[in-house]
């Protein structure tokens, strides 16, 4: 029979509720005014239908595991908890999945439907029962949600639905409409009225000039910070037309299209003055503004505001490609508070191993403010290679990591980091016959800095791959890397060793050399990197300050504080066994990628993949196929068991490896 348990004024706390029947399952309906609380909830029909399920209450619910399978119809589940909904069990399915929610049917599928209060900032995750979501799959047959999926906004496969509150509206400031003819028309077509409650701003005969001085806007304000903090002077600013002709410069050089993405915080859009008849309408104003400054910044004044009202801008978007009209994307429902929150949760979990899979949900959400919104621009002009310029907070963001639910964005896109475009030496050359200055230590006496015993392995494999000069322990001195530097005129420089971008004064970071010889920050200049030019600098075992506004302006821009054109780090100390294995599939891509960011790419795909894994002592990856021997103190792993291998999946090991500069 039917088992109905309702209790408007409170909670309801039982065991196992079973209704199913050989036959028929009878249905449960379980309504209260508090929390709700079972056991496992069985209501399976053996040869005819399943009961069906329906929970609600305005608090939370908390089930052991859901089954309304039936011989020929599933049940229906219902379920509606204004809080957290959690399935903390699973049971085998009958499609042998671990289940903790089934509607199996032979003949057809009951529908799932759950309704939560995460509201965008609590995900529902499947498999994985802690907060909020189930511990094993939700399937009905045909449709299936599998477990390690996070979902913060609604979901529906089939007829399954998970319900909380819908993605962010995307607001587009140049929508499908505003395509330009193939002759480069300066004149947009007219934005419909946003009658229909979309919140679209309105625009009217808005020019490509008009878009240059927002987009160089953009560029002029993030040159200033960086302009500030690194001591520099007389920087000219690129403009719109210059960035799109190195944009077509790149692509035609390296067969790869690029795309530039501004990512700031703007203000509410200040609407311009009823023009005189017959004026052209003025495109709306934008601000960039920091969550921190007491200051808007619009253009060459400044107007006061308050921090509250800072904290409540939302992100905005621009895309610039080789051609036409950037597009501009507001990101609706964002506060500058609320991403960068996001953002400190993003940078810890991605580094952590201790909860392998809790940077997924900051992963997916990143992913959904900061490329999703432009996902049908790029795929339409077949863009491969994202550089993107950061607004303070976002610069240490492990990009690499960022995820649409399904796969990482590096299996879908190259991906580098740009102070600005002002600030970054564009000149293309190809690095693959270029020589490497290769110095390093695996020991710092006279210092409290840990060892880094796998780079003399780390040397090794460059030796074997690279043409040039390689240098440990006592010969890796400031002095010896000028001396090196002035006999022959290296186009790569790698460095395997400890490097710290701090808060505060250039003079509190530094690169580490051998003994308590540390090359500050603001000396990096007297290494004369920029004549002749040194293409790419590799620091293999740096980090950055998580959450500090200066460490982010020093390490995002550092490749022009040092007057190279790339610079590969990391943004945290990565293990000596991920730094390894990353350095190792670098260099040998770096011998065939067309760009720089690519070989990082396949670099980062090849441990994601486990393709680059730990075995009986030695480092294997694709083309290694003897592996590469570790020394003793990493062939024994602490805690690892020797009989297995330990494979470098984990964003942990890779995604704290960026490309600052030119990607290219």
């Amino acid at each position: 029979g039917n088992i109905i348990l309702f209790n408007p004024q409170g909670g309801i706390t039982t065991g196992n509720l079973n209704s199913s029947g050989l036959v028929n399952g009878g249905d449960i309906i379980v309504q209260a005014g508090n929390q709700i609380t079972t056991g496992q909830i069985n209501t399976s029909g053996t040869t005819g239908s399943g009961g069906n399920v329906s929970l609600a209450t305005p608090d939370k619910i908390q089930v052991n595991w859901i089954n309304t399978q039936g011989g020929s119809t599933g049940g229906q589940v219902d379920i509606t908890a204004q809080r957290f909904f959690r399935a903390i069990d699973s049971f085998t399915a009958n499609n042998s999945l671990e289940a903790s929610i089934s509607t199996i049917g032979a003949n057809s599928s009951g529908n799932i439907t759950i309704r939560h209060g995460g509201n965008g900032m609590t995900p529902f995750d499947v498999g994985n029962a802690t907060t909020n979501g189930t511990a094993g799959a939700i399937t009905s047959g045909e449709f299936t949600i599998t477990s390690l999926q996070s979902f913060l906004f609604d979901h529906t496969a089939g007829n399954i639905q998970i319900i909380s509150t819908p993605a962010p509206i995307i607001t587009d400031l140049c929508p499908p409409d505003c395509n330009l003819d193939e002759n480069n028309s300066d004149e947009l077509v007219r934005i419909p009225d946003p009658g229909s409650g979309d919140a679209i701003l309105n625009i009217e005969n808005v020019s490509l000039g008009d878009f240059s001085n927002l987009v160089n806007n953009r560029e002029e304000v993030f040159n200033n910070a960086f302009e500030e903090y690194l001591e520099l002077e007389g920087i000219l600013i690129t403009t719109l037309s210059e960035t799109q002709e190195i944009l077509s410069k790149i692509e035609k050089a390296t067969g790869v299209k690029p795309a530039l993405i501004y990512v700031s915080f703007q203000s509410t859009t200040i609407p311009p003055k009823t023009p005189a008849a017959g004026d052209k309408a003025q495109p709306p104003t934008t601000s960039l503004r920091q969550c921190n400054s007491e200051q808007l910044v619009s253009g060459a004044e400044s107007v006061p505001v308050q921090e509250n009202d800072l904290q409540k801008d939302p992100l905005e978007l621009v895309l610039v490609t080789s051609k036409g009209i950037p597009i501009l994307r507001r990101v609706e429902g964002t506060t500058c508070k609320q991403v960068l929150k996001e953002a400190d949760n993003f940078k810890i979990h991605a580094k952590s191993l201790k909860f392998p899979d809790n940077y997924l949900t900051s992963a997916q959400q990143f992913y959904q403010w900061l490329v999703a919104p432009l996902e049908k621009d790029l795929r339409e002009q077949g863009i491969e290679n994202l550089v993107f310029i950061m607004d303070t907070g976002l610069r240490s963001l492990p990009l690499a990591a960022l995820h649409d639910g399904e796969r990482f964005i590096i299996e879908k896109y190259s991906i580098g980091l740009m102070p600005s475009m002002s600030l970054t030496d564009t000149n293309y050359v190809d690095v693959k016959n270029l020589e490497v200055l290769a110095m390093g230590a695996s020991e710092f006496p006279n210092s409290k800095l840990g060892s880094l015993p796998a780079v003399p392995a780390e040397l090794d494999v460059l030796k074997n791959l690279w043409q040039g000069q390689f240098f440990l322990e006592e010969d890796f001195t400031i002095n010896n890397l000028k001396s090196q530097r002035s006999q022959s005129p290296f186009g790569m420089l790698h460095l395997a060793t400890h490097g710290e971008f701090k808060g505060g004064s250039l003079r509190n970071s530094f690169i580490q050399f051998w003994g308590n010889e540390k090359l500050r920050l603001h000396q990096v200049r007297e290494l004369g990197l920029k004549e002749p030019p040194v293409e790419l600098l590799v620091l293999s075992a740096c980090e950055a300050i998580i959450g500090n506004e200066e460490a982010e302006l020093g390490f995002a821009g550092f490749a022009h504080l040092a007057g190279v054109k790339s610079v590969v780090a990391s943004l945290w100390q990565v293990k000596d066994l991920g730094t390894l294995g990353l350095m190792t599939q670098f260099y040998t891509e770096l011998k065939a990628a067309p760009i720089k960011a690519e070989a990082l790419r396949q670099a980062q795909l090849a441990m994601q993949r486990g393709e680059v894994y730990i075995r009986n002592g030695k480092l294997f990856a694709p083309g290694y196929t003897d592996g590469i021997p570790l020394p003793g103190e990493l062939a024994t792993i602490e805690g690892q068991d020797e009989t297995q291998d330990l494979y470098l999946s984990h964003p942990s090991y890779w995604s704290g490896f960026t490309i600052v500069g030119s990607p290219w």
